[in-house]
């Protein structure tokens, strides 16, 4: 790292090259879980989200999966082509999504969704932005580095001196996500009906 300062090439490697690719990470892990929830729910054949399954399916996400499969944990028949030893493998696997994850850990991943889906890229290790509207609640840690505040009377802004999230907590956070997510797909490549699509010889 001393011979990259020296060439003045630290900088671009964080936060260019590191930070570039860092920032698609996280929005690219949930994409991935709403691709699993819609497989899961193929293979259901729509039959875990009814209301869903006479038309083209536009909100299939990870979240309405997973309660899909606990009001349905009574049915002992097949649903679609999903067993119910099938079902109960997924329905153990996504619990699994954020284990290892303090809920310190959980709120940063939230606030940074947010964040980027939302609103802005966000600084890691660098200010991208240092002024925000009062009770916005897009700090990582709320009031850690604010200056100062001012308004006009009717709106209030915080302004702020460090980044809104450091590497060090998100790249713990993120580690533990892809430990987790390779476990979830090779339990779901595991499933009675992947028998018949993947061949493990």
């Amino acid at each position: 790292m001393e011979e990259l300062e020296d060439r003045g090439l630290a900088g671009y490697w964080k936060y260019k090259v590191r930070n570039k690719h860092f920032r698609d990470f996280l929005p690219k892990f949930f994409t991935t879980l709403d691709y699993l929830a819609f497989m899961i729910f193929e293979l259901s054949r729509g039959s875990l989200i009814p209301e869903q399954s006479n038309k083209e399916p536009r909100r299939i996400d990870f979240n309405k999966i997973k309660k899909s499969l606990i009001i349905c944990k009574g049915d002992q028949n097949d649903i679609g082509w999903l067993s119910l030893k099938d079902r109960e493998k997924i329905e153990n696997s996504l619990n699994k999504i954020f284990r290892g994850i303090s809920s310190d850990g959980q709120e940063i991943l939230k606030r940074y969704r947010d964040i980027i889906t939302h609103r802005y890229l966000p600084g890691i290790d660098e200010i991208t932005i240092n002024t925000e509207r009062q009770g916005s609640r897009t700090r990582a840690v709320p009031d850690r580095g604010k200056l100062y505040a001012i308004g006009d009377g009717r709106v209030t802004y915080d302004n702020y001196a460090i980044p809104e999230f450091k590497f060090t907590d998100l790249i713990m956070v993120a580690r533990s996500l892809i430990y987790n997510l390779s476990d979830i797909i090779n339990e779901i490549a595991s499933l009675e009906i992947m028998k018949t699509v993947i061949r493990t010889d």
